[in-house]
């Protein structure tokens, strides 16, 4: 006998992502079951409807600005607390930097996850980069950590106040 108890198996596929982005975008609002008739053939051109008919659909909308900006906060804030525990600085972010961040998500269709790999890729490096130098000339670090982004869209840092 086999049983599988209460477990759910989730599988995802960006099979009509663009109709529910164009359905979504720009504040418009669908219902589940509009989206899911949006999707149905989609789906039935790409799996053999008798596993269609086993499965439950559940359509998602891309995230909206908002919580990519909640989001983005979000990990520059984990990232402050990482400064303020292990270099005893504070990090000081612009509006700017978090709007940029949000429109790079909205670039490609990575959404959240792109934040992470922008962070990872672009700030991150150049902050070890700039921190190790000042250890590395003795200086004493600055009691903050202005990360901001410059006209070209390009990040900027700078030290505030004496260290």
């Amino acid at each position: 006998k086999v049983s599988f108890g209460s477990t759910v198996i989730l599988l995802t596929s960006n099979l009509g992502a663009e109709k529910v982005r164009d359905a979504t975008m720009d504040g418009k609002t669908a219902g589940e079951e509009d989206l899911k008739a949006l999707l149905w053939q989609d789906l039935c051109a790409h799996f053999k409807p008798a596993l269609l008919a086993r499965m439950t659909i559940a359509p998602y909308a891309a995230l909206s600005p908002d919580a990519l900006k909640r989001i983005a906060h979000m990990k520059l804030d984990a990232l402050r607390a990482r400064l303020a525990a292990n270099n005893k600085v504070s990090l000081l972010y612009s509006d700017a930097l978090v709007e940029t961040l949000v429109d790079r998500c909205r670039e490609v269709d990575t959404g959240a996850r792109n934040i992470d790999h922008i962070l990872a890729a672009n700030v991150l490096p150049q902050l070890a980069q700039t921190l190790l130098e000042k250890m590395s000339e003795k200086d004493a670090l600055a009691p903050s950590i202005q990360l901001d982004v410059d006209g070209n869209g390009e990040f900027t840092l700078s030290f505030a106040g004496r260290g």
